[in-house]
């Protein structure tokens, strides 16, 4: 009577006279086709129960997986991060491991297609190893080449093959897929943990470290089978669960560690940004021929800090025009680089010098007198009254006015460029530089 009651429920069908080739480990648990209630006595209602149990366990791991995998594979659009396109491959291929092992527990009954599904299986779960831990070695060195990421493809398909088709008693091949992946995820543990890229890795190698243990427990649920034919039916319901727990608490860790090589992503083009708006702030601000600053930088000086008098000095070089017409642009450029150096050689380092365009500089001197300022000016003009590595003599001519504090800019400005043309007016009406009559001080 039971069972002829156990024939007439969907998926418990009797054991066969012998052991079935298909028995579904740890962490595999979608494995109730061939489970029987005749053989282990135990009332209809508990083997109701634990079926209803699988086929939500079932659900909840599939779904598990398949929601990592579209999150991954989102991610993956919007991050070009190598880790997070691995990982996602990952996470497919462990959905599509799971569906064929569904498929092949509780929908076909065919033998060659259920063993189809099975190595359909192995694939994907090999695939989920070998993605997962190519992943982790690029987070941990970026660039890092894999034996996932070179020819992983083909190294799945191969070890699917041959695990399903070398013997079958597919208990074999399981105990070797499994072991080789807690292998693989307990070696991954001590690399993460030894050689952190960032503090939050090492939640990674929890993650890690979880999985390799599930995956090591499964050779020792599958030790049964080689004499009983049957896995212990009692945990398969907890190991589904148990795995969908491991793989959520893997997936968590992972975003960890994106969010953290993003960051660090986001921080390295921060610097390169500054360094780039830098170099372009110079460019705009600095005259390039000379390395002075040009009157764009004047905006930026901080001239109301500075509770004295600050010289504003202009210098004008005479005969510039003369100098292009006669030797050209070229020897013309240089004999302002001359010009340029000269100024920044004779005045103070806290002394600031633009170029003001074309053949004029001006100079900013916090405190300095007019003495101090004459006398600087004759040691400029005396270093460039001779031709020096081929370049021509400069002639200079100065304007000088004092900036008081709280005085607009522009004012001193005006009087100084007025005095520098107001002494070359007089250097050409004498016909000698006006600096001949000043001595240093």
């Amino acid at each position: 009577m039971l069972a002829g009651r156990v024939a007439t429920r969907p998926f418990l069908l009797p054991f066969p006279a012998k052991p079935s080739p298909y028995p579904w480990p740890l962490p595999l648990p979608f494995s109730l086709r061939g489970f029987t209630l005749a053989s282990g006595g135990l009332p209809v209602t508990w083997a109701d129960k634990r079926l209803e149990l699988t086929h939500w366990a079932v659900v909840v791991h599939l779904g598990v997986a398949t929601l990592l995998a579209v999150f991954f594979f989102a991610l993956s659009r919007s991050l070009k991060l190598v880790e997070v396109r691995l990982w996602a491959k990952a996470w497919g291929s462990n959905t599509v491991a799971l569906a064929a092992i569904g498929l092949a527990g509780f929908v076909v009954a065919e033998e060659p297609v259920r063993h189809l599904c099975i190595m359909v299986y192995l694939g994907g779960k090999t695939a989920f190893v070998l993605w997962t831990l190519a992943g982790v070695a690029q987070h941990l060195v970026p660039g890092k080449s894999t034996l996932a990421q070179a020819r992983g493809g083909w190294f799945v398909v191969l070890w699917a093959v041959t695990l399903s088709l070398v013997t079958r008693d597919l208990a074999t091949p399981l105990r070797a897929q499994s072991s080789v992946g807690g292998r693989g995820f307990l070696e991954a543990t001590m690399w993460v943990w030894q050689h952190p890229r960032f503090p939050r890795s090492r939640r990674l190698a929890g993650a890690l470290l979880i999985q390799g243990l599930l995956f090591s427990s499964s050779v020792a649920v599958l030790l049964p089978v080689v004499w009983l034919g049957q896995p212990p039916g009692a945990v398969l319901p907890l190991s589904a669960f148990l795995d969908s727990g491991a793989e959520l608490l893997l997936g968590m860790c992972m975003l960890i560690a994106v969010e953290s090589s993003s960051t660090n992503q986001l921080q390295h083009l921060h610097g390169e940004l500054m360094v780039a708006f830098q170099r372009l702030r110079s460019l705009v601000s600095h005259d390039p021929l000379t390395g002075l600053a040009n009157r764009r930088a004047l905006d930026e000086e901080p001239l109301r800090q500075h509770h004295q008098n600050v010289a504003v000095i202009f210098f004008d070089v005479d005969n510039f025009k003369e100098i292009n017409d006669r030797y050209g642009h070229v020897v013309g450029d240089a004999c302002l680089v001359r010009a340029a150096t000269a100024i920044a050689l004779r005045f103070r380092p806290e002394d600031r010098g633009f170029r003001w365009g074309g053949d004029e500089f001006l100079v900013l001197a916090a405190g300095m007198d007019e003495a101090s300022v004459q006398a600087r000016f004759v040691q400029v003009a005396r270093d460039l009254q001779q031709p020096q590595d081929g370049l021509p003599a400069c002639h200079l001519s100065m304007g000088l006015s004092q900036l008081k504090p709280g005085a607009p800019l522009e004012e001193a400005l005006a009087e100084a460029d007025a005095a520098m043309y107001q002494q070359r007016q007089l250097r050409r009406l004498a016909g000698k530089p006006p600096w001949l009559n000043h001595r240093p001080a």
